[in-house]
C-alpha cells in the first residue's frame, strides 16, 4: 500500500471521523501501524459499557501514542 494512501485516511479518521464507521477507523489506523512496522493488533473493545480502542501487540503503547 502508498505510504501517501495511508497518511491520507488517517488523516480524514482524525479530522473527520464522524463520517467514518468504526470499521473503516481500525482499518485505516491498522494500516498505518502495519506501514510504520508496528508489532500490533487493533480492535475494538467495551469498558464500562462503552466502546473502545483494544490494543495487543510488543508495540501496543505506541500505536496508542498515535491515537492520544
Amino acid at each position: 500500500m502508498q505510504a501517501a494512501k495511508i497518511a491520507r485516511r488517517v488523516l480524514l479518521q482524525g479530522l473527520q471521523s464522524w463520517g467514518q464507521s468504526v470499521d473503516e477507523r481500525v482499518q485505516a489506523w491498522q494500516e498505518a501501524f502495519t506501514f510504520m512496522n508496528l508489532s500490533v493488533t487493533m480492535s475494538v473493545g467495551e469498558d464500562n459499557g462503552r466502546k473502545v480502542f483494544v490494543f495487543n501487540g510488543a508495540d501496543a503503547e505506541k500505536a496508542k501514542g498515535f491515537m492520544a
